[in-house]
């Protein structure tokens, strides 16, 4: 006999299926309708989906290695998140054989900061590699002692992936910061995922863990921990290349900051920083049933934002169609994720 979460669990997963297959048929026909429109289009969906994928890895393999309250509640949904990792990423490494999805491959010669297809498909089977490992340390708390140097092989493989798919996007442009930048950005995401799945599954905030205080509580400064450093680290990162001004290096934020991306920018500073830090200081929004969901909806939302602003202004030349296709593939793509990630939770009143 199913549980009432058990049904609600079904249900959901089905609507999301539905959902996810109905945006991807209208995807296919806006492809056919645009297709130098579809590559960047995949590439910012896929990537959208692996963020929050690649953040809960990050933040249970930290669990692992310090334990503690505010990871009891979230640990079931960092899971979901983790296995699929494996899954996503070959979909996205599929995009180095399509040349118009990497304006490198056209405009240089491959090169040291500029590999070509057939090294970036190399390198993407030892990223695959590695997700296989991690995703089985991180979930099998008996091996919590490989933690820590499976989190510093995550650093380093995401370093490389960063060079190989971002900047590719930018003909002859590297920044040894911007890796960290996008993995603060993915941490962030994975962790206001978790919260917001969380509290939907009636996981309140307001009930005290085992340390005497409100679980959001922990979940909220470690929420606001992480908006500031990743804000931070990207502010960071734009004076240093501010200061140089130096052609090679500026490109990034010259294309960036042109037109629609400049209000992106003033929207990440809205949403990615002063709204939650100024919410996220007060301690009965932390300790609030709805407050503190809210809170972590607006931070996924503005993670797609930065997901998009890294992604797509080397591509606003493709079109109208563009956006249409970014939206119908986030949604297909967002609707298989749900489904997907709710079938890896536990069922039957297990979620703690």
């Amino acid at each position: 006999m199913t549980s009432p979460r058990d049904r609600t669990g079904n249900e959901s997963e089905r609507r999301a299926a539905q959902i996810g297959a109905a945006a991807l048929a209208a995807s296919a026909l806006l492809a056919w309708v645009a297709p130098m429109a579809a590559a960047p289009a995949y590439r910012f969906a896929a990537f959208a989906c692996l963020q929050p994928a690649l953040g809960s890895l990050i933040f249970a393999l930290i669990y692992r290695i310090t334990g503690g309250q505010w990871g009891e509640k979230l640990d079931p949904f960092f899971r979901g998140g983790i296995r699929l990792v494996p899954w996503i990423w070959p979909l996205i490494a599929l995009l180095a054989l399509v040349p118009s999805s990497h304006p490198s491959f056209a405009r240089q010669p491959p090169g040291p900061h500029n590999p070509g297809p057939g090294l970036i498909l190399a390198r993407a089977l030892v990223y695959e590699g590695v997700f296989i490992a991690l995703r089985f340390i991180a979930l099998r708390p008996a091996l919590k002692r490989l933690a820590a140097p499976g989190l510093l092989a995550l650093v380093f493989t995401l370093h490389f992936l960063a060079a190989d798919w971002f900047f590719t996007l930018e003909p002859g442009w590297s920044s040894t910061g911007f890796p960290l930048v996008w993995m603060s950005v993915q941490a962030t995401a994975g962790l206001a995922f978790a919260i917001l799945l969380a509290a939907l599954a009636g996981n309140s905030p307001a009930t005290v863990g085992p340390a005497g205080r409100p679980y959001g509580q922990d979940w909220g400064n470690l929420l606001l921990t992480a908006v500031v450093f990743s804000t931070y680290v990207a502010f960071m990162e734009f004076l240093v290349i501010w200061s140089g001004n130096l052609p090679p290096e500026i490109r990034w934020f010259l294309r960036r900051d042109n037109g629609l991306w400049r209000a992106v920018i003033i929207a990440l500073a809205l949403f990615h920083l002063l709204f939650p830090f100024s919410c996220l200081l007060s301690k009965s929004l932390k300790a609030s049933r709805l407050g503190l969901p809210r809170i972590a909806g607006v931070v996924c939302g503005a993670e797609l934002l930065w997901c998009a602003w890294f992604i797509l202004p080397p591509f606003q030349d493709r079109g109208p169609w563009l956006a249409c296709l970014c939206a119908t593939l986030l949604i297909a793509g967002g609707g298989l994720f749900v489904n997907r990630f709710l079938a890896d939770l536990p069922r039957g009143g297990a979620i703690p």
